[in-house]
């Protein structure tokens, strides 16, 4: 009877099997993909530095949930990446800064939201989709600039967003409802 049943969690992509350890990173190979997904970091240092292999793998993804909670103060992604799962750096308390490498094209759902620490973030000419709650009440971020690709910014993704002065985007982004919601009241939007 349980055979030939389908677990959600697989269908959905959060499980996709056999873990991998590689330095201070456990990884996943998804079926189908074409590389490495990273699901954690074990390391103890607070300066996190994705390698853009695992054990010969390019690193394509970074999982859902993969960095939550951490006490990381600063995360450098790989040119290898192209998608950032949901809540991936969800309430990291002690995030200050994210560089994110040409290549990304996706940043999921409350991706960064709860950092309160957060301010500055370096997001690539590449990245096309900014998904709901993304930066969710990062009270820290100053600035952010978007590049010509980007389509869309999700509903509430800066919502809360204290400090936020200036947001750089084209002038063909697609803005979600509320997406700077309790933002300050002089924060700047320039469409280029």
């Amino acid at each position: 009877e349980e055979e030939g049943k389908t677990d959600f969690r697989t269908i959905a992509g959060y499980d996709t099997g056999e873990k991998y350890t590689s330095g201070d990173f456990i990884y996943q190979l998804p079926d189908g993909g074409d590389g490495a997904m990273v699901i954690s970091y074990t390391g103890t240092s607070p300066e996190m530095v994705i390698p853009d292999t695992l054990d010969d793998h390019p690193v394509v993804a970074i999982g859902d949930q993969a960095f939550n909670f951490l006490g990381i103060e600063t995360a450098t992604l790989p040119d290898t990446v192209r998608t950032i799962g949901s809540m991936a750096f969800y309430q990291c308390a002690n995030l200050k800064q994210v560089l994110i490498r040409d290549g990304v094209v996706s940043i999921g759902t409350c991706c960064f939201g709860g950092d309160p620490l957060l301010e500055e973030v370096t997001i690539p000419e590449s990245v096309e989709t900014v998904d709901d709650f993304a930066f969710l009440a990062c009270a820290s971020l100053k600035e952010v600039s978007f590049g010509s690709a980007l389509k869309k910014i999700g509903a509430s993704a800066f919502q809360m967003c204290a400090t936020l002065s200036k947001v750089s985007l084209p002038e063909t982004a697609e803005i979600g409802e509320n997406a700077f919601t309790d933002c300050p009241a002089d924060m700047e939007i320039v469409k280029q």
